[in-house]
C-alpha cells in the first residue's frame, strides 16, 4: 500500500462536508444549551417563588397556632372559673327565702 500525497477535489469536498457538519452540530447544541441554560433560570425563579410562598404558609400557620393555643387557654380559663364558681354555690348555698 502506497500513501498518495496528493490532495484531489474528493478529499477537499469530504474535509468541507465534514466541516459542515461539525459546525452545524456545534451550533445545535449551543442552541440546545442555552434552552437548557433558559429553562434552569425559571426553574430557580418558581423554586424561589415557591419557597417565599411555603414560608409564607408556615408564617401563617404558626400565627394560627398561636391564636389557637391562646384562644384555648382563655376557654379553660372561663371553663375553670366557671366550675370554681358552681363549687362554690355548692359549698356556700344562698338562703332561700
Amino acid at each position: 500500500m502506497e500513501f498518495n500525497p496528493k490532495i484531489d477535489l474528493g478529499n477537499i469536498v469530504t474535509l468541507a462536508i465534514v466541516c459542515v457538519g461539525l459546525a452545524v452540530q456545534w451550533g445545535t447544541n449551543s442552541a440546545r444549551l442555552s434552552a437548557v441554560e433558559v429553562q434552569v433560570a425559571k426553574g430557580i425563579e418558581t423554586n424561589q417563588a415557591l419557597n417565599a410562598t411555603l414560608i409564607s404558609l408556615q408564617i401563617g400557620i404558626a400565627r394560627t397556632q398561636a391564636q389557637m393555643d391562646e384562644r384555648e387557654k382563655r376557654f379553660d380559663a372561663a371553663v375553670a372559673a366557671e366550675t370554681y364558681r358552681e363549687d362554690q354555690r355548692d359549698l356556700h348555698p344562698r338562703k332561700q327565702q
